[in-house]
């Protein structure tokens, strides 16, 4: 099976897309992060394969699954640094839907 995996923090005022504070604001780039977050989840999941979203800080499930369509299955991050984090992501999902994981 093939499977689409969206990497994701969830979108906390003044922890997400810091870069864009000066012009957006911390409340801003809050938005936009929720905006992409909402638009990349429905797309993915509109493409009928099974869709993984990998978030951060690991408690952010609940606000995470308000965000996305039924059925796209949510995974938290876990420790270490992007690429751990993204190697584990990656492995969780073959572990659940062997095949690839794009």
């Amino acid at each position: 099976m093939t499977a689409l995996l969206v990497r994701a923090k969830a979108p906390g005022a003044g922890l997400v897309n810091t870069g864009l504070h000066p012009l957006l604001g911390p409340a801003g780039s809050a938005a936009l992060q929720r905006a992409l977050l909402e638009h990349a989840c429905a797309l993915a999941a509109g493409s009928g394969l099974a869709t993984f979203v990998a978030y951060a800080p690991p408690d952010a499930a609940p606000e995470v699954a308000a965000l996305v369509p039924p059925g796209v299955r949510l995974l938290p991050q876990g420790p270490g640094e992007l690429g751990q984090r993204m190697g584990a992501a990656s492995g969780q999902v073959a572990g659940t839907a062997p095949g690839r994981c794009w």
